[in-house]
């Protein structure tokens, strides 16, 4: 079954315009002194703008602020890393350049109407999905580096949604959908023609793939609340309560069946906020346990499951995961605020210089 979204909106900002000004010919002696008092003032001006105005930096910027930086989220690369702060005076979406070691501009997609939360980064970081909030409801949109362009996603969608997820090529975007009254998985596929997190965007119509919905448990679907899912190649990874406790599943949408994860699920532990890196070997999450929160990590391979902020004494939240596996980035409340830190899959910290 799929059900097509159709009537595709593309936000543009306010026009910018470039104001300069030029004097052409001689100016005469009689002019002389008007224009040079155009010339100073417009000299003090450009002073106080240079006082006031932040100016761009080309050497590194650090990343960490006195604001809490939340909700991280890695491209499939590792490069970059997206995560909303209220560091400028409004809840956004920033995207910092972890090789480079500064932030990036993102035209178009910050709007003062608006509050964007939980962005998700395609492989190269070309697109960005998102929520935008406003008065009236939230949607799924998609900022498309390339173009500088926001594409709404689910327009006349009905019911209400959260924590969107994109797929590494930048096809397929996962989202909960509360259409049912309660939270269940949606996949959208932005169709065959769009470009893979490559230039030249082509705007297509979004589709929602229907899968299987099994009371019983054993889909994608059930009749319990499925919750934060994660999207890679042909892999869905979520969180759910569907056997009586919050555990993480693994969907292979190919064979449309769940994938077995002996050894990751515990009866003491209640796991939330997966996540899973491009081969579908690494699967990152949340878990609980006697008041006491942490950063797990589940190889495939080995059906090993390690505890990666054992030694750490602090609140920690939405773990992302970087395409290889090697870097995982997630909210800590150590110094008293949510700061974003990185380990890598061994359970050490990592210095963003050596990322």
């Amino acid at each position: 079954m799929m059900r097509t979204i159709t009537g595709v909106t593309i936000s543009t900002s306010r026009r910018q315009f470039e104001v300069g000004w030029k004097v052409n010919g001689v100016v005469s002696k009689q002019g002389y002194g008007r224009w040079l008092n155009y010339l100073v003032g417009f000299s003090l001006v450009g002073v106080l703008a240079a006082c006031t105005q932040p100016v761009s930096s080309t050497g590194p910027v650090e990343l960490d602020s006195r604001y809490n930086d939340e909700q991280p989220a890695l491209s499939g690369n590792g490069r970059f890393l997206a995560f909303v702060s209220n560091r400028n005076e409004t809840r956004a979406i920033l995207m910092y350049d972890l090789k480079q070691q500064q932030f990036l501009n993102l035209p178009r997609l910050n709007r003062q109407d608006a509050i964007a939360e939980s962005p998700s980064l395609s492989y190269t970081g070309r697109y960005i999905a998102y929520i935008a909030s406003d008065s009236a409801r939230p949607e799924i949109e998609l900022y498309d580096r390339a173009t500088q362009q926001v594409q709404v996603l689910t327009p006349g969608y009905r019911g209400w949604f959260r924590n969107p997820s994109i797929s590494p090529d930048g096809r397929y975007i996962v989202f909960e959908s509360g259409t049912r009254g309660q939270w269940d998985i949606e996949v959208l596929d932005r169709g065959s023609n769009v470009e893979l997190d490559a230039p030249d965007f082509q705007r297509a119509s979004p589709a929602l793939l229907g899968f299987p919905f099994d009371p019983g448990g054993h889909s994608l679907n059930s009749s319990s609340a499925e919750m934060t899912p994660r999207i890679v190649r042909q892999y869905i990874v979520f969180a759910s309560d569907r056997n009586g406790s919050q555990d993480i599943y693994l969907y292979d949408t190919t064979a449309r069946m769940l994938v077995d994860l002996p050894g990751l699920n515990a009866i003491d532990m209640i796991a939330s906020n997966p996540a899973i890196s491009d081969n579908g070997q690494w699967i990152v999450f949340v878990g609980g346990r006697e008041g006491r929160s942490g950063i797990y990590l589940y190889d495939r391979t080995t059906r090993q499951l390690r505890n990666l902020t054992e030694n750490l004494k602090a609140e920690v939240r939405h773990p992302t995961i970087s395409g290889d596996g090697n870097i995982i980035a997630f909210q800590s409340s150590a110094s008293g605020q949510w700061d974003i830190v990185f380990y890598n899959r061994f359970g050490q910290p990592l210095n963003r210089e050596n990322l």
